[in-house]
């Protein structure tokens, strides 16, 4: 019969958030989401920024919750877990609810599996409750299973899936102002206000849930961007799509660098060093065969291997230091809407975004990012090509009050993405 491991504390005390504990937290925050792997056998630390709780700030009203322990080893108390939520009035079921998302459920890895996570949780839906949210909802990763089934065993069930798609912006992308349809009906490109913008995202995603209840929160984030729409010069049909800054709210520090596997990179702006790679190939190819007398077979591939090498470590390498060091700006679209005659959706989603990508490249933006929900039938025009990466993210929702079936139907429309949740 195995044995239980002992308790690593005796004493969990939650407490609300006390600035005296800023940098114990920050500290926490680096300690759980530190190692990470990148390209393969890349090793990095994830390094956070004073503000730890810059995503959890955005909403007009938060509450930040944390766990103290008493180490049974060190006889001391440290923070081992915290948690933060982001309040919000939105649209459910067509019933405007305040509801909450837990931004961040942080729980130190010396100290998990001791009832951590669940106190934090019991602690936030009682404070929930008494500020009369209906709802309480979280995202994780598809493929994190550990997550996942915690969350379920506390009474979270899935409420929708988000996909998360990552492209690069690689060659010049052509700018048209306009472009014909197959019945010779010019499309117009144009920039909406935010009036506007408001205006078509009410209508689209009328129905849906988790719509802001005040779209003012939408357009007035402090990373909202532009809105784009491509409009039928009849008026027959416009679509849009809205672009945000993707903050950097931590950098990268690199651990280990060991040689990579993952080869793939830009091209054309370095091949003059490629090929100077070559030529130190050909270099290490006389070197083995005439100096070492390597059988000549042999030689071309420690050459080749050699060549390889270089051109891999380089690319990753720089890979790297481009991002960590924040060179590598990414665009957010989200919400993309429709209105119209759907006969020209497909010929006007694509122009849409490859007008918005040209914008985007011109900016300054290296990476794109498009979040949709898995319901919404724009998705199959989000380009994808050359995708550095995709994420479906999962939507965990708890119910907070009983609700008649009624109250409780599926929603018949879109669900709406709020930029801060994600």
């Amino acid at each position: 019969m195995k044995s239980e491991s002992p308790k690593k504390t005796s004493i969990i005390k939650i407490k609300p958030y006390d600035p005296s504990y800023s940098q114990q937290l920050i500290d926490l925050a680096a300690e759980v989401d530190s190692t990470i792997q990148m390209n393969g056998f890349m090793v990095a630390k994830r390094v956070y920024n004073d503000n730890f709780h810059a995503k959890t700030s955005k909403y007009q009203d938060s509450k930040i919750i944390f766990a103290e322990c008493h180490d049974e080893n060190t006889k001391k108390d440290i923070v081992c877990g915290s948690l933060e939520l982001g309040i919000k009035d939105v649209i459910i079921n067509g019933e405007k609810s305040k509801v909450g998302i837990i931004t961040a459920l942080r729980i130190h890895p010396k100290y998990r599996r001791e009832g951590i996570g669940s106190k934090l949780l019991q602690e936030i839906e009682t404070y929930a409750r008494s500020k009369g949210l209906k709802m309480l909802y979280v995202t994780t990763k598809e493929a994190d299973e550990g997550p996942k089934a915690f969350l379920k065993k506390q009474g979270f069930s899935e409420g929708g899936k988000i996909h998360l798609v990552n492209y690069r912006l690689f060659d010049p992308i052509q700018y048209q102002e306009s472009k014909e349809l197959f019945d010779t009906k010019k499309v117009l490109f144009k920039e909406l206000d935010k009036d506007n913008a408001k205006k078509y995202l009410e209508s689209y995603y009328k129905g849906g849930d988790f719509l802001l209840s005040n779209m003012d929160e939408f357009v007035n984030n402090p990373d909202y961007l532009k809105t784009y729409i491509v409009e039928v010069e009849d008026g027959s049909a416009v679509a849009g799509i809205n672009v945000f800054n993707q903050p950097k709210e931590s950098q990268i520090q690199l651990q280990k660098y060991i040689f990579p596997i993952d080869f793939y990179y830009d091209k054309a702006s370095h091949m003059p060093l490629f090929a100077g790679f070559s030529l130190l190939s050909v270099g290490a190819y006389y070197l083995f065969h005439k100096g070492f007398k390597m059988n000549p077979r042999a030689a071309i591939l420690v050459g080749v291997a050699f060549n390889m090498g270089l051109i891999l470590s380089y690319s990753n390498l720089s890979k790297y230091v481009r991002t960590a060091s924040g060179r590598e700006p990414r665009a957010r679209y989200l919400d993309a809407f429709y209105q119209g005659d759907p006969q020209y959706t497909k010929y006007m989603m694509p122009f849409l975004f490859s007008n918005v990508n040209s914008l985007n490249q011109k900016n300054g933006f290296k990476v794109s990012t498009a979040l949709f929900d898995s319901k919404d039938p724009l998705a199959t025009y989000f380009p994808t090509k050359d995708t550095t990466g995709s994420v479906v993210l999962i939507r965990h929702c708890k119910n907070l009050i009983e609700s008649t079936p009624e109250q409780s139907k599926e929603s018949q429309g879109i669900p709406f993405v709020d930029p801060r949740d994600y």
